[in-house]
């Protein structure tokens, strides 16, 4: 199930992360983000779990922004605006101010 795959690939990546492979846990976030492309919100939570394992915010900051664009749910919107360095949401989906 679609649906399930989110909870996998932060398995794996936090599994890394706690064996001190910081790396190889932004890798598997990112391209399970990558990967859940058609479902934004899913793939805003990844983008962001990969920043909270370490990934740069200018890598994840304009992603997480394109996704406001095609997603107008709240918590895409509050990670993009959590994002260090990433400009406020603004516009985006319809719905949002």
């Amino acid at each position: 199930m679609p649906n399930q795959v989110p909870y996998l690939v932060r398995a794996r990546a936090w599994a890394a992360d706690a064996h001190g492979d910081r790396r190889e846990a932004q890798r598997i976030l990112l391209e399970g983000a990558e990967a859940m492309a058609k479902l934004p919100l899913c793939d805003a939570q990844l983008r962001y779990d990969a920043l909270r394992c370490g990934a740069t915010p200018h890598s994840v900051a304009p992603v997480l922004r394109a996704v406001c664009d095609v997603c107008d749910a709240p918590l895409v919107a509050a990670y993009a605006d959590h994002t260090p360095g990433a400009p406020p949401a603004t516009g985006g989906a319809p719905g949002r101010g």
